[in-house]
């Protein structure tokens, strides 16, 4: 039996008014999709803004051990905003319901795993007819993912659960916001204030009372000294915080000094299973992964884990299926607060599925840098320059440096240094560092 994977990462539910797309726009979204491929298995349905090209499909699936041939490529029809989004223009389209519906039935379909589960993905869904095999189906048809990934309902249901968050409102009305702002600067502190339904750090803004003070996890960072500024700068932001009125907005106590850590889980009927963990690379918002990273020595990290499977079996018990990632802020003192919750593939799911696919057994002992760089080249050459360069992926010894996503049309690309410890992975890393240039 087979399943359809569905890369729709760019989402009308995820994205607001203050939506920045990179350099490369949409199209290099379209590409970044392509990383649900390290997830594919024989006769899967791989659906997809853009298609992947033949080197990159046959790199992947060597690496996987995939039948590239007993894979089915779809590329959705183009819509708003653009080629190189799963568009809602998939739902609408009825021809390619229809032939997606026999695709579906030729190939033995039993379920739908999107990147992220919204009206599209529903909607596919139903014209494969995998709605009841599909696990959380009925959660996801009313809505029920975009509640969970709903910044201001994860404060609600951490606090709910007694996991330990920072100190914040959550409001729709700038006064509370600018309020509370104003009470933290007052007394030398930073807030930070994050949009409802956005990720990656995109939407947030620190707020603080000294200049060139630090500001991790935000594109942008104010400096404000009296109340007034605070009033003044907040009544002038709150139609892009609150995307034109239409959302709550979060501030939260802004804490400097913290190492930003994740947990991935696998939510399935059985249970909840850890799929992967680590450390967030900020700069100064997300910048890669490090596998296990300084995670691994993190004291509060048994109770961070605790509070995480809390959270999980929380989310499982509402009905929602599919892979979770907890996001966590372990502060100076080894104490992990718990920042967010994010229902659907992450930033680090593809990687996990590299370490369970290819290094199998010996994923334990590895450590892993993920990052992504600048090239002069398509992805065949950019290959042969890393091979050239003596840090080509060895496959029997496990270590070495795997591309992990194509060349995006502003010659992006990701690679994944794999090493026996944290010292060789990082110094694979910074020779690739030194290679390429900075995207």
């Amino acid at each position: 039996m087979s399943k359809i994977l569905l890369g729709n990462i760019l989402t009308a539910e995820l994205v607001g008014a203050g939506t920045r797309y990179p350099s490369d726009g949409l199209e290099g979204i379209g590409v970044c999709s392509q990383r649900v491929l390290w997830g594919a298995n024989d006769h899967d349905i791989v659906v997809l803004p853009i298609a992947p090209t033949r080197e990159f499909a046959e790199y992947v699936t060597d690496l996987t051990q995939t039948d590239l041939q007993s894979l089915a490529f779809v590329e959705t029809p183009v819509g708003y905003p653009g080629r190189g989004t799963v568009s809602a223009e998939c739902v609408r389209n009825r021809r390619f319901l229809s032939q997606f519906g026999e695709l579906a039935a030729e190939h033995h379909v039993t379920k739908i795993t999107p990147y992220y589960f919204d009206q599209v993905a529903t909607a596919i869904a139903r014209a494969a007819g995998v709605m009841e095999t599909t696990p959380g189906f009925g959660f996801a048809d009313e809505g029920g993912v975009r509640m969970l990934n709903s910044k201001a309902h994860f404060r609600a249901i951490a606090r709910a659960a007694g996991v330990p968050i920072a100190d914040g409102v959550v409001t729709t009305d700038p006064d509370h916001a600018a309020d509370y702002a104003a009470q933290e600067i007052a007394a030398g502190r930073a807030v930070i204030v994050k949009q409802d339904h956005q990720c990656g750090g995109n939407g947030n803004e620190v707020l603080h009372p000294l200049p060139d003070a630090e500001a991790i996890g935000a594109l942008t960072a104010v400096c404000l000294g009296s109340r007034h500024e605070v009033l003044w700068h907040v009544a002038g932001s709150w139609p892009r915080y609150s995307d034109g009125g239409r959302e709550r907005v979060i501030v939260e106590s802004y804490i400097p000094g913290c190492l930003p850590v994740y947990l991935e889980l696998q939510v399935d009927d059985e249970g909840i299973r850890e799929f992967g963990r680590g450390e967030m690379l900020m700069s100064p918002t997300n910048d890669g992964i490090a596998v296990p990273g300084g995670l691994a020595n993190v004291s509060g990290y048994q109770a961070f884990r605790t509070d995480a499977l809390r959270l999980a079996e929380t989310v499982r018990s509402l009905g929602y299926r599919g892979f979770m990632s907890v996001d966590g802020m372990a502060t100076a003192a080894g104490r992990v607060l718990v920042n967010e919750i994010n229902v659907r593939d992450g930033g680090s799911t593809h990687v996990h599925h590299l370490a369970e696919r290819v290094l199998g057994a010996a994923q334990g002992g590895k450590h892993m840098v993920t990052k992504v760089r600048h090239t002069d080249h398509d992805f065949s050459d950019t290959l042969k320059r890393i091979e050239g360069g003596g840090f080509g992926f060895d496959l029997a010894a496990k270590t070495g440096v795997v591309l992990t996503m194509a060349v995006t049309p502003s010659q992006k690309f990701e690679y994944t240094a794999i090493g026996d410890s944290a010292a060789e992975a990082a110094d694979f890393a910074t020779a690739l560092d030194e290679e390429f240039p900075s995207a």
